[in-house]
């Protein structure tokens, strides 16, 4: 099967985009969504979807461990396309991201993939075509990491977006975090539990949560550096023990 080369997008986020994180109890979840209705306007083009994105990891884990560790250098790598909330796979490209943080410094870098999304989802983990797409189509700018990369788990969640009526910034809730599939021999069995807590998140230029997030602590908010990878795989095995 061919494919068209792929088309590299100018690396993501904006200079001077912030994302700033909190998790909140997924009981308090009811409550905080209509909050949520209540403050913000829902966003006009990507108000609710479903999420699903193929993470990938060097042999020993290095994205995991970085994480687990708090290191100063992080880096993440998946591919990511989007479904309707029913999970009916949406006419629009997959990406391959990669994320890199070092200390408060953060870029990342998406590649708009010439293969279909559906065509990717039923690819199984252990696919020679999946662990080559970091080989083919990552970007010039970006170092493949020593030892490669490998696919080792599908994570899908619900998300749900909304903008603020006068500032620049967007929000985003995260839920039903859960992984759907993983690497047999390479991470514990997908359960398919779901995360105990959602991920809200504010975007946008603000180095500080807006002044109508002050209400946040009423629904248990915690902030918080998330890593839905790390949680996830560490979800799958409590004791964070990789196979």
């Amino acid at each position: 099967m061919k494919f068209s080369l792929p088309r590299l997008l100018s690396p993501l986020p904006p200079a001077g985009e912030q994302e700033i994180k909190f998790l909140i109890p997924r009981s308090q979840s009811p409550a905080f969504r209509s909050w949520l209705q209540a403050q913000f306007v829902t966003h006009p083009a990507h108000g609710l979807c479903t999420v699903c994105s193929i993470y990938f990891d060097t042999p020993d884990q290095a994205s995991f461990r970085e994480k687990e560790a708090s290191d100063y250098f992080k880096s993440k790598y998946r591919i990511r396309w989007y479904a309707s909330p029913a999970g009916e796979i949406l006419p629009v490209p997959a990406h391959l991201e990669v994320k890199l943080k070092e200390g408060v410094a953060r870029t990342k870098h998406r590649v708009a993939l010439p293969i279909p999304a559906a065509t990717l989802a039923g690819w199984p983990l252990d696919d020679l075509r999946l662990a080559d797409l970091y080989r083919s189509h990552l970007p010039a700018e970006v170092q493949l990491p020593a030892g490669g990369l490998r696919p080792v788990v599908e994570i899908r969640y619900l998300r749900q977006r909304w903008q603020h009526a006068v500032f620049s910034e967007t929000f985003c809730l995260d839920s039903d975090i859960r992984a759907v599939r993983a690497r047999t021999g390479v991470m514990p069995p997908a359960h398919g539990g779901i995360l105990p807590f959602d991920v809200f998140e504010q975007k946008g230029g603000s180095i500080h949560p807006l002044p109508s997030l002050r209400a946040l602590p009423r629904f248990g908010a915690r902030r918080a550096a998330v890593s839905k990878y790390f949680l996830t795989v560490r979800n799958l095995q409590p004791h964070g023990e990789l196979a």
